[in-house]
């Protein structure tokens, strides 16, 4: 298993999710996709990296201002590097137990979308690279639900903006990241692997966090749990906008939860 990670603004996590790949599946290789243009985030990658012997690939980035199309850029980046089977994920995904897969299956991750448009959630995508030989595409897009390979891409240099075309969203609907891997649930839809979404407030707070951590958790912390296996902090940029002391509080539990599983695992 080849995993690309990829860090914008928050490198805290970065070693424990090193950490708990590999303990919980066969890691071949493990590549950071720089993505950040804060001197502090670059400098602990550069720290990380030296330490477990990791790859970093720079993500050429000129528009850090439009969010959409800096994550669209880092997970293409990742897409292109990518070999084998491999798995695409933010930093603050962890895996609390090894994961369960069909076999030749040729993506696998949590399905989002409309009732006419379905695609993968970035933030975990799974793809067999061995057995899809299409070339993928991860971007986001404005698409005709009648005709999946009619779409529009909005140009980034114009800013990232569903509004330069409002003629066309009256007959498209938009999506985020990942959206054009539509087309390819269309065509391999026997072979897509979709995992299970549960939230920690809906599955049992014992099922993830220890006992002796649980009183420390709170319902704005809203993590996710992806096929009963895998850990989805959230937020780990604070858009949500808590305050700082907030947001180092859920960080300092996901840090204890993730450590508490590799240590009992």
């Amino acid at each position: 298993m080849n995993v690309y990670t990829i860090i914008f603004n928050n490198v805290s996590f970065l070693e424990l999710q090193y950490l708990s790949f590999k303990k919980h599946c066969p890691l071949q290789s493990f590549t950071v996709i720089d993505n950040t243009n804060d001197a502090t985030t670059r400098s602990g990658i550069a720290q990380f990296a030296a330490k477990y012997s990791c790859t970093v690939v720079p993500t050429t980035n000129p528009r850090f201002d439009f969010g959409g199309f800096s994550h669209q850029q880092a997970i293409q980046t990742a897409l292109d590097n990518s070999k084998d089977t491999s798995i695409i994920c933010d930093p603050d995904v962890f895996l609390l137990k090894p994961l369960e897969l069909v076999n030749d299956f040729v993506l696998a991750g949590l399905m989002q979308g409309t009732e006419k448009i379905h695609y993968l959630w970035p933030g975990f995508l799974i793809i067999n690279t061995t057995l899809l030989k299409d070339k993928l595409d991860l971007r986001g897009a404005l698409i005709n639900p009648s005709n999946l390979d009619d779409f529009i891409i909005p140009d980034p240099s114009q800013g990232w903006t569903w509004e330069q075309h409002p003629e066309q969203t009256k007959t498209r609907i938009s999506t985020d990241s990942g959206g054009l891997l539509c087309r390819y649930i269309r065509d391999y839809s026997p072979k897509i692997h979709e995992f299970s979404l549960a939230f920690v407030e809906d599955l049992g707070y014992d099922s993830i966090i220890p006992g002796h951590l649980r009183g420390r958790y709170k319902e704005w912390f809203h993590y996710w749990v992806i096929g009963g296996r895998i850990l989805h902090s959230g937020v780990s940029s604070n858009w949500i906008g808590r305050s700082q002391s907030e947001f180092e509080e859920k960080e300092a539990l996901t840090k204890e939860i993730v450590e508490w599983v590799l240590k009992e695992a």
